[in-house]
């Protein structure tokens, strides 16, 4: 495993000090934040690239040797396989059959699927056996969460406006379009250069009657305001806008990170803690 981003306060008990532990994941990156929710301050921040899930069983016992087993696990996944249905759909078999309809069924992932939005959404998201049997070997106690449920809780906070709300992981999107805190559009794209990300956004705003002026843009992640994407939609967007208040603080650290990385961890902490 490749170490790609370390951020992490100097103090040598943070995992005493810690109370939550929120793991992030994909088919080939992981990461993990370790919190003090009372005090909404991160002490450590890292992510990994994943050469082989396989790996991931004496990771973890190195990696969380000191995590206390009172602190509360979560797992928010990143996979772009994920779906949404009514809460009136409730027979899992109908909800499985819809999902092979739309991504097809594939024994190397773990298929989960959870209640949430006040009882009126059910969220199904996969994840590969190998990853899903790792986590549930050293945290028997956890939350399983998918980057879909997020953006939808984010979402409804937006009440006045048309936006788009874009989660940037790996060079991977995924894109909520909400009006007025209805969920109109969210979808998960994997995108090769920015201009193929762009014909994406602007053929969802067309599709749905909209303009690219009259949409606000939430863009967040793992993104640099200074990369080619950033310049481009700029050049297409005229509102481009971002979380103005911080809740959680951010370690001390030499590491600079962008304003959208910033809001992305934000976002996510104030959704689910």
């Amino acid at each position: 495993m490749k170490l790609i981003l370390h951020i992490e306060e100097n103090i040598s008990n943070a995992f005493d000090l810690a109370d939550t532990l929120l793991i992030q994941l994909d088919d080939n990156m992981l990461g993990y934040l370790l919190i003090n929710q009372s005090e909404k301050k991160i002490f450590s921040w890292k992510i990994w690239q994943i050469d082989s899930p396989s790996e991931l069983n004496q990771f973890f016992a190195q990696e969380f040797m000191l995590l206390n087993d009172a602190v509360s696990v979560k797992i928010l996944n990143y996979t772009p396989r994920y779906s949404a249905f009514p809460a009136d759909i409730s027979l899992k078999n109908t909800r499985t059959s819809f999902w092979e309809l739309s991504h097809g069924m594939n024994d190397k992932d773990t298929l989960l699927d959870y209640i949430a939005e006040e009882g009126t959404i059910f969220f199904m998201h996969a994840v590969q056996n190998e990853i899903y049997a790792s986590i549930e070997k050293r945290f028997s106690r956890n939350q399983w969460i998918s980057i879909q449920h997020i953006s939808f809780l984010t979402s409804k906070h937006e009440t006045n406006s048309t936006s788009m709300e874009i989660c940037f992981f790996n060079q991977k999107t995924h894109i909520v379009l909400n009006q007025k805190g209805k969920v109109l559009f969210s979808q998960a794209f994997s995108y090769d250069n920015p201009e193929d990300l762009l014909w994406h956004l602007l053929n969802i705003i067309h599709v749905f009657g909209f303009s690219a002026n009259e949409i606000v843009l939430y863009p967040h992640g793992l993104i640099d305001t200074q990369s080619s994407i950033f310049d481009l939609l700029n050049q297409y967007f005229n509102c481009i806008d971002s979380k103005k208040n911080h809740t959680y603080q951010m370690p001390t650290s030499d590491i600079t990170l962008s304003a959208p990385t910033i809001d992305h961890i934000d976002r996510i902490l104030t959704c689910v803690l």
